[in-house]
């Protein structure tokens, strides 16, 4: 060990920045290949067989449903074609995911259906999913997110096509279905042809819709489009709407609160999307019964059938809001969820960096200190 003072602090800052740094990296993930010709033939099996930040890389081909039970997994499909459909997982889903911070990309769910009008092509029990690049056709649920509140569920640049059902007295299913968890972010998708439940239904204490399509086309007939029940931190911004002949609930396409407003209140944005009223018998683009007065609906283009602009409290303007993207991050970081995020492993190695250099600041200053 060096006995220079100065050279105990460069040693102490350079062993601690490593570990960091050794921290940050981990262990470097395998790849498991899942298909014809590949190591594993199913999906479970790939599962089963991997550690903590694997990938799944799926070929093309047709697969049935699986548990995602261990952290940090990615699934993916290598190429277009790979569907997963058959039976439930636990009665549940094609895919039930019971672990954290999963990711799931380029891959079909199809034609899930349970007993209790319920199934679902992702049923997402754990914490964080990303789901991205996907389709999700003649599903009963899209995807069915249990409640948690410390959870995020984002879903980007995917299509929900023909999902939805409403089973007697069993209750309704959706394109997505969002229990009370910290954030649903929707970004991007495509949603047409919804049967009977909403294309997006969620109880997240913050909900973010942003440049989806969201339509039910000549035969879709979902009730709202997009439904939020339980009020909360609300940013419904750049989507092309439109409400079907055919819908099964003419009142409104969006909706806010109208089952108790019982989340924390947030910042409320419904700002530049377009909607086509198909429907002769709708009655307003908006019914906010949160009771949150400073709900803005602002810059929406609203056309066919006649339209109320707003039903309930809140402030209508026909320009856009100054800045939606600030307004936006505004109604997410309002909600009284929000935690503190963990670094990331980039930020864990610049730290780490700092401490290095720390420590040959503190080696130089006890070189050129005078004697005594």
């Amino acid at each position: 060990m060096p006995k220079h003072p100065g050279s105990i602090a460069l040693f102490a800052g350079m062993f601690f920045s490593a570990a960091l740094l050794a921290a940050a990296g981990g262990a470097s993930a395998a790849t498991l290949s899942v298909g014809a010709g590949q190591k594993y033939k199913t999906i479970q099996a790939a599962i089963d067989a991997a550690t903590q930040g694997d990938v799944i890389a799926i070929s093309p081909g047709s697969y049935t449903g699986a548990r995602v039970y261990k952290s940090s997994l990615t699934l993916y499909g290598t190429a277009g074609g790979v569907t997963i459909s058959g039976g439930l997982v636990q009665s549940k889903g094609l895919i039930v995911v019971s672990s954290s911070n999963t990711t799931i990309k380029n891959i079909t769910f199809s034609g899930a259906k349970g007993g209790d009008g319920n199934g679902a092509g992702i049923r997402m029990q754990g914490t964080n999913l990303t789901v991205l690049n996907s389709v999700f056709k003649n599903n009963q649920n899209g995807i069915l997110a249990d409640p948690n509140g410390g959870s995020t569920l984002t879903v980007k640049n995917s299509s929900f096509i023909h999902n939805g059902a409403c089973v007697s007295s069993k209750g309704c299913a959706h394109g997505i279905y969002a229990g009370h968890i910290k954030l649903l972010d929707v970004e991007n998708n495509t949603f047409t042809d919804t049967q009977s439940g909403h294309a997006i239904k969620s109880r997240a204490i913050a909900t973010r819709v942003i440049g989806n399509t969201i339509k039910d086309g000549p035969t879709g007939t979902s009730s709202y489009l997009i439904d939020v029940p339980n009020g909360g931190a609300v940013t419904i911004t750049g989507n092309k709407l439109e409400k079907g002949a055919k819908s099964s609930n003419a009142m409104t396409a969006i909706a806010l609160g109208e089952e108790g407003n019982t989340n924390p209140a947030g910042v409320m944005l419904i700002a530049n999307n377009s909607f086509q009223n198909d429907h002769p018998k709708t009655q307003s683009f908006v019914w906010n019964s949160t009771g949150n007065k400073a709900l803005q609906v602002a810059g929406n283009v609203l056309s066919g059938y006649k339209t109320t602009p707003l039903k309930g409290s809140g402030i209508i303007s026909g320009a856009p809001p100054v800045n939606t993207k600030l307004r936006s991050d505004l109604a997410f970081n309002m909600t009284r969820s929000s935690v503190m995020a963990v670094p990331e492993s980039s930020s864990l190695a610049v730290f780490a960096g700092a401490l290095v250099g720390l420590g040959i600041f503190a080696a130089r200053r006890r070189r050129i200190k005078p004697a005594r």
